[in-house]
């Protein structure tokens, strides 16, 4: 059977809320890294636990890259042997190279970053027979509408384009869209076909954040269903919500 395929193209109706709170192993002594004091390391150690508490620091610019650059990054650890992984958390998040042999206290790679959601790179410590020592997490990584960058997000403000969806809930044909900017006057594009529906929100950026957020309600031509929704500003699946 062919495929058939409807395009509703139409400004939204938006539903512009006010919320609160809206948001829908290893042998640890195989390898005993230690901190490593180097001058590459402009963002050091955080030695108070928890991430970055092994006395893993890194060199990085602060500066903002557009999707699709490249930009260097060293991790500034003593490692004694053995050898570190470093990976993206997502798969627009790309590092080369991946492994560093040890033993050294220095390990630069590239992260380079395609248009996605905000995450960040999660490294490993393993032993010379392959087995996990300690695994931490690296810095942040954003992404906006233009680009990316390291370390925590930056509050922009005034800025339209496309937004992220970050949560949804659906009743029948009605899905209740949440984005995050606030009285940011959101309009959305809405593409269905049997297979799926995409839905693109555009809006102005005044004050990000959780405690405000604007909904947007969007009617379909028919229930949602089994069909799957899709982020028209990422490309990617939104993961069904529970309840």
């Amino acid at each position: 059977m062919s495929r058939r395929s409807r395009q509703l193209v139409a400004t939204l109706a938006t539903a512009l809320v006010l919320m609160s709170g809206c948001r829908g192993p290893g042998d640890q002594r195989a390898i005993a890294p230690t901190a490593s004091g180097t001058d590459l390391c402009n963002h050091p150690p955080d030695t108070g636990g928890g991430d970055g508490g092994l006395g893993a620091g890194f060199g990085y610019s602060d500066e903002h890259h557009d999707f699709g650059a490249g930009a260097p990054m060293t991790l500034c650890m003593n490692v004694p042997g053995g050898s570190v992984h470093v990976d993206g958390s997502a798969v627009h998040i790309a590092v080369a190279p991946e492994t560093f042999p040890g033993p050294g206290t220095q390990f630069t790679f590239t992260v380079t970053v395609s248009s996605g959601p905000s995450g960040g790179l999660d490294l490993e410590v393993v032993d010379d027979d392959g087995g996990v020592g300690v695994q931490f997490h690296g810095p942040a990584i954003q992404t906006d509408d233009t680009g990316w960058y390291f370390g925590a997000e930056r509050p922009t403000t005034g800025s339209r384009g496309q937004q992220r969806i970050v949560g949804w809930s659906v009743a029948d044909e009605t899905l209740h869209l949440w984005i995050d900017t606030c009285d940011g006057d959101p309009e959305g594009e809405v593409v269905e076909s049997d297979a799926d529906v995409t839905v693109t929100i555009v809006s102005t950026r005044r004050n990000p954040g959780d405690a405000c957020q604007d909904c947007v309600e969007v009617t379909l031509t028919e229930p949602l269903g089994a069909r799957v929704l899709i982020d028209g500003a990422t490309g990617l699946e939104l993961e069904p919500m529970e309840g």
